[in-house]
């Protein structure tokens, strides 16, 4: 089973969105690659994230404007091409998944 994110979670309320910070994992290069599919690759380290992305694609969804979000896959280690479209909300969630962004 492939595991695609951005994990949206339907709340059923259409004005709220709830997002993973896994959607913005930065493409991996050969050697990382390589490092992830031997499990040495640290995805909870913060510049794994493309945050360039993130910030763009949430100000996007705070102006209430529709974006398409990057999908990721942890079982091929890369940035799918398909995408997950959103559109603006009045609460915007986003779900941080690693501790070590916080420290």
């Amino acid at each position: 089973m492939c595991v695609l994110f951005p994990r949206v979670i339907d709340v059923q309320v259409p004005w709220v969105v709830l997002l993973s910070t896994d959607s913005f994992y930065k493409p991996l290069t050969p050697e990382e690659s390589a490092r992830a599919f031997r499990n040495e690759y640290d995805f909870d380290a913060p510049e794994a994230w493309d945050w360039d992305l993130m910030v763009e694609k949430l100000r996007l969804l705070k102006e209430g404007r529709k974006v398409e979000m990057p999908r990721y896959s942890f079982v091929k280690h890369c940035r799918l091409e398909e995408t997950t479209t959103l559109y603006g909300a009045n609460v915007i969630i986003l779900e941080v998944s690693s501790f070590s962004v916080l420290f």
